[in-house]
């Protein structure tokens, strides 16, 4: 950024902080968090599908930011867009039944 800008990565650390009260790092990090939530709240996928493709590698820790950004626990988040029934295979034996690669 700094080069892009021409300045010293200590003129943009200060203008981030100056205008935004975080770090530029920081702020990256909030609007990831915010693109992630509204994956979520858009999405059917599951929670941690989501995560892993913004590039999230671990899950507690990823818990955690999300819970200090948005002051709520990630199983809070509203899931409107997702059914609240699961739809399993019933299973016989370790095998899903009517499964014809199992015979």
């Amino acid at each position: 950024m700094a080069q892009a800008a021409h300045c010293s990565p200590r003129t943009i650390s200060s203008a981030f902080r100056n205008r935004l009260g975080l770090s530029p790092l920081s702020h990256v990090r909030t609007l990831r968090l915010d693109r992630i939530r509204a994956d979520i709240l858009a999405s059917t996928d599951p929670i941690g599908t989501i995560a892993y493709r913004w590039g999230v590698s671990h899950l507690g820790r990823f818990a955690s930011a999300y819970r200090e950004r948005l002051s709520r626990a990630l199983r809070r988040t509203p899931l409107r867009h997702r059914s609240s029934k699961v739809t399993q295979l019933p299973v016989e034996r370790g095998k899903p039944v009517g499964d014809a690669r199992h015979g």
